[in-house]
């Protein structure tokens, strides 16, 4: 509450598992809320992000029993969430893994990013009275009714500032028009970003639907110098004074599926040069953005 006299909301890292150390698991385990597997016994997985017991998304009393531990969280003033990991569920696609309705693991694998954040948005929404975002690394159709969606582990390379413009417009042309990726990339395989890729990161997300610093690397400007601090005050300047702008196209992405950030082939569906042109995208109508990289 105390960041919000200053202006500030509050979104925190989720996933869909539960160590067996978690105080919470000894319940989950005895009420059957997790994900079974052959033997009708808990399936833990043994490791990763995603390892110990899973929620089973389609026993509706699990979910309310999942959904009440987000409560002490909401009473403190956690305005969002962004749930991370599920991609974990069946990862060898054996199937093992047997839900409430009967489902294996690898019938669900793919529906389980769906249905852990839907019932994840529902919840916050209803009680938030619909002030709330969830941000998720992943989804399946039908995601965009539910969340804004980044574009999970991106690495601070340049190759990746690349792949992250394209993985920009596929989204748009999936339906998920809200969409966003790690500046200046998540993982660092080649070191700490040089400032120069951390301002062009900077300058992209700008000028990108969402904008959003998460790194292993350190986000902060001014450890990449002061030419990178004057480059993100520009460009944070810039993209405040857009918003309008940009909250009018989030508006019409509710109204007609329009994607925010769109590929020239989308505004110029006639020009055969335009097609094959996957490194720069127009946002919205009026603004056409060609990347550095």
């Amino acid at each position: 509450r105390e960041l919000h006299e200053y202006g500030w909301k509050v979104m925190l890292w989720n996933t869909h598992n539960l160590l067996p150390t978690d105080p919470n698991y000894k319940y989950g385990d005895e009420h059957g809320y997790f994900v079974k597997g052959e033997d009708g016994k808990t399936y833990n997985i043994p490791e990763g992000y995603g390892a110990g017991g899973c929620l089973d998304v389609t026993n509706p009393e699990a979910v309310a029993w999942w959904n009440s531990l987000y409560d002490p969280l909401l009473d403190m003033g956690v305005d969002g969430l962004f749930n991370d990991i599920t991609n974990y569920i069946d990862q060898e696609g054996r199937g093992r893994m047997v839900f409430s309705d009967g489902r294996t693991s690898e019938e669900v694998h793919n529906l389980y990013w769906l249905l852990f954040n839907k019932i994840t948005y529902e919840y916050m929404k209803e009680k938030t009275g619909g002030e709330t975002v969830l941000r998720v690394a992943g989804g399946w159709a039908g995601q965009q009714k539910y969340s804004t969606v980044w574009a999970g582990d991106s690495a601070a390379t340049w190759q990746f500032l690349e792949r992250d413009i394209r993985a920009t417009l596929a989204s748009g042309w999936s339906g998920i028009p809200y969409f966003g990726y790690d500046i200046p990339g998540y993982s660092v395989p080649e070191g700490a970003p040089s400032p120069e890729l951390y301002m062009r990161y900077c300058q992209l997300g700008a000028l990108s639907p969402l904008m959003q610093f998460h790194s292993i690397a350190r986000t902060e400007p001014w450890f990449y110098g002061e030419d990178a601090v004057a480059n993100l005050r520009m460009y944070g300047w810039l993209r405040e004074n857009f918003l309008p702008y940009i909250y009018s196209l989030a508006l019409e992405a509710e109204e007609t599926a329009a994607p925010m950030a769109r590929s020239l082939v989308w505004q110029y569906p006639e020009d055969q040069q335009a097609a094959s042109i996957q490194d720069e995208f127009l946002l919205g109508p009026s603004l056409l953005v060609a990347p550095l990289y």
